[in-house]
């Protein structure tokens, strides 16, 4: 198992079963130097060891060579690409539901040695990956959104899903561009007003201003020489 059940009875359950009518049956359990809480919360709360399996052979340069292997075969069907990414979300989605989060808390999880694991060219984008340091993950230079399926009719049906896509993204930017057009013309309209509304105040007040002025000449307010200067 590649990892552990959201629930550990589940675990016991199945291994189990690995064993029938009288029969030893064996299990293996693939965990991370930081998952070895569960081993230790097995032998406490349900009495189970668990026996450490030695590979001698397996290196990390063994451990690149068969992720390279994965890449290569991930860049030559979209299939294998897809499903290996789907895989990998699943597992993160499952980790973090698991009843053992105290004991395997998802922030000591190796997230991007999983990824590697996986044979991921590029890291989904993901709400649960998010504020985790991932500079180490290895992205690959190659363009994803090139690599066909090996299967004809299902890379038939992509490309038809990728024109579907492209006419509704033009018709959400042709739609954008008319309202962003529409905006900047009611904006124009409304400080075209505005201005026009700013001077016909400037003006009545001008008027308002010569009107009181004449009042007070007729009532013989202002004096002679104070009219040169304010006309």
């Amino acid at each position: 198992m590649f990892l552990f059940f959201n629930i550990f009875s589940w675990f016991i359950h199945r291994s189990g079963r690995s064993g029938r009518c009288g029969r030893e049956g064996k299990s293996l359990l693939f965990l991370t130097p930081n998952q070895d809480g569960y081993i230790t919360f097995l032998q406490k709360y349900e009495k189970i060891s668990l026996n450490e399996l030695k590979i001698p052979n397996l290196t990390a340069v063994k451990a690149e060579q068969l992720r390279q292997k994965i890449i290569k075969m991930a860049s030559k069907d979209r299939l294998i690409l897809e499903r290996g990414t789907s895989a990998f979300v699943s597992f993160i989605e499952s980790y973090l539901r698991h009843d053992c989060s105290v004991v395997c808390p998802f922030k000591e999880l190796d997230v991007v040695g999983h990824a590697h694991s996986y044979g991921l060219l590029r890291l989904p984008k993901m709400k649960e990956l998010k504020g985790l340091d991932l500079t180490s993950f290895k992205r690959s230079n190659i363009d994803t959104a090139i690599i066909k399926f090996k299967d004809k009719n299902r890379e038939k049906q992509r490309q038809m899903k990728l024109v579907e896509l492209r006419k509704n993204e033009n018709k959400i930017h042709k739609s954008t561009d008319l309202s962003n057009k529409r905006t900047q013309e009611k904006e124009k309209t409304t400080k075209k007003r505005k201005m026009n509304e700013d001077e016909d105040k400037i003006s009545w007040e001008e008027t308002a201003n010569d009107f009181a002025l004449l009042k007070k000449i007729r009532r013989g307010r202002v004096r002679k020489k104070d009219i040169d200067l304010l006309i």
